[in-house]
């Protein structure tokens, strides 16, 4: 009977991926279809060439900015936990890891509790920390170099909307780019409402108070680039 109920599961667990995988697939063909319709199917295939070859760039390319250090907040967002004895104070103070017994006790409470940290967890948390910042910084390093060389960001990373808002002869994403192929190239009177929605998106991330992005390092830095893509 249980051997049946868990086959049961696994073939339900193997039919909901399977239909995500599916719904996924559908989404892509979808949107590449809209795309086309939108801006033809050569410009968009186009498009999805030079996507590839600035990803190709990028990866070869060292980073132009230590994003390790940008993204690192200059207070430890851990200092505000309440209580007296905060133990993520001692991650900014600590100058030898054999003075610190424990990060979460003291020598009297070490061997009591569900938690039994030591010197090898302590050390463990910093390096796992340090490595997700360099993931972090990494894939924010691939995304901003590939979108500087599709030319949607300028050079010191802000939105570049002068490519947003130009004529649409103008347009330099690709050089295959074909203007007359385009919705907005046979129709003056979308591209004028396109362009509109665009400089409507930067003027709302420009205006976005700056307190708010200042509680996160990333939206700090990226926040108003966030805000107008996500428009």
């Amino acid at each position: 009977m249980k051997l049946l109920l868990l086959s049961l599961l696994g073939l339900v667990g193997v039919q909901a991926s399977h239909h995500e995988e599916m719904m996924k697939i559908m989404n892509n063909i979808n949107l590449y279809n809209l795309r086309s319709q939108c801006w033809g199917e050569d410009n968009v295939n186009a498009y999805q060439l030079g996507m590839m070859k600035a990803q190709e760039k990028c990866m070869q390319l060292a980073p132009a900015y230590d994003l390790v250090q940008l993204l690192t907040p200059l207070n430890n967002p851990f200092t505000t936990l309440p209580g007296a004895a905060n133990p993520f104070q001692k991650l900014q103070s600590f100058d030898n890891l054999n003075k610190l017994t424990s990060l979460w006790r003291s020598k009297r409470r070490a061997s009591t509790g569900l938690l039994n940290a030591d010197q090898n967890d302590f050390v463990e948390f910093l390096e796992d920390f340090s490595e997700f910042k360099q993931d972090m910084a990494t894939k924010m390093g691939n995304l901003t170099c590939v979108l500087t060389e599709m030319k949607y960001l300028t050079a010191d990373l802000k939105i570049n909307i002068e490519q947003y808002t130009k004529p649409i002869e103008e347009v330099e994403i690709f050089e295959e780019f074909k203007p007359e192929e385009s919705m907005a190239g046979k129709d003056p009177e979308f591209f004028k409402k396109l362009a509109e929605g665009y400089m409507d998106c930067y003027k709302i991330s420009q205006n976005w108070p700056q307190a708010p992005l200042n509680r996160n390092p990333l939206t700090k830095i990226f926040g108003r680039n966030m805000i107008f893509f996500k428009c």
